[in-house]
């Protein structure tokens, strides 16, 4: 399989939008439930957390919960799809399981280093979570609809474009 081949099923339904903060890598998204009168981060929310973040950075030595809170990891063949910020105790999966398409895996939460409810996506060519970022795949997701202006469009096999409005279902 080609990097480019990673074609996942999208972990979440309903609206989303994505928001990469300054500073975010390129290939790690996150979603954030939205209704057509939602804005993404407010102003006010963005900057208290920026200044909530500068002293209280999280450390490697705090393990990887510091930053990604609660998670889960599903391996994919040669890849794996790290899902972060669940919900505490939401995680209906335990190491081991399989998981199949469609399945509940947890809740989108709050936890670790967060500003907001969301759900932070990467896929990655190993299971190591440090160097953070170091081990990024290209993915895909394999189907749902963008918003474009007041219009939706149906898209098959697509990147996550930051800033944009998706359905997915």
């Amino acid at each position: 399989m080609r990097r480019h081949d990673i074609i996942i099923n999208p972990p979440v339904r309903g609206y989303w939008a994505v928001y990469n903060p300054p500073g975010h890598p390129i290939l790690a998204f996150d979603l954030l439930a939205v209704d057509e009168k939602k804005s993404l981060y407010n102003k006010g929310n963005f900057i208290r957390y920026l200044f909530s973040l500068m002293p209280n950075k999280p450390r490697v030595s705090e393990g990887f919960g510091a930053f990604g809170g609660n998670y889960i990891m599903v391996r994919s063949g040669d890849f794996f799809v790290l899902l972060c910020h669940l919900k505490k105790d939401s995680a209906k999966v335990k190491i081991g399981d399989l998981v199949r398409a469609g399945q509940q895996l947890g809740e989108v939460g709050n936890s670790g280093s967060s500003i907001q409810p969301h759900l932070h996506i990467q896929v990655m060519n190993s299971d190591q979570y440090f160097p953070l970022f170091a081990n990024l795949l290209p993915f895909k997701f394999s189907s749902g609809k963008m918003k474009q202006g007041k219009l939706w469009s149906v898209h098959e096999d697509f990147e996550l474009t930051n800033k944009m409005h998706y359905s997915f279902g």
